[in-house]
């Protein structure tokens, strides 16, 4: 990576930064193996053969994601432009129902167990609604 100085344009530190870029190559590492073995049962007669082949590769992957901002997680969809509904109100058929205040779902009707496996997903690292995880892997 280049030495980000008070001469290089602070965008270009970013991106070197934020992306890993550098002068090497990305990991791309390809493992192709296997074996081969047979021989007589009966000789003349009957044989066996067998073989293995196995393939590894191991690389860099990087890409983005949507995930839930920490608005959302807490049960406040008032940004998001969708209607949020009770599920409590109105008919089976869904005549009658009402709106949540605000288009806030209340703690006290948030599941707990939908509260923790939310928050066992990492919370997202970019600003915005879309694409707000960026990943990379080895």
């Amino acid at each position: 990576m280049a030495a980000c100085g008070s001469t290089t344009p602070i965008a270009a530190c970013a991106l070197a930064i934020f992306f890993n870029i550098s002068n090497r190559l990305p990991k791309n590492i390809l493992n192709q193996y296997g074996f081969t073995i047979g021989g007589p049962v009966l000789k003349n007669k009957l044989f066996f053969f067998g073989d293995f082949e196995g393939t590894k590769r191991r690389q860099n992957a990087s890409g983005f994601a949507t995930l839930p901002t920490d608005a959302i997680r807490a049960g406040d969809f008032s940004a998001t432009g969708t209607n949020i509904y009770d599920p409590q109100t109105g008919n089976p058929d869904g005549l009658g129902r009402l709106l949540f205040p605000g288009n806030r779902i209340p703690t006290s009707r948030l599941d707990a167990a939908a509260s923790k496996l939310v928050g066992l997903a990492p919370g997202p690292n970019l600003l915005g609604d879309n694409n707000n995880l960026f990943y990379s892997q080895d």
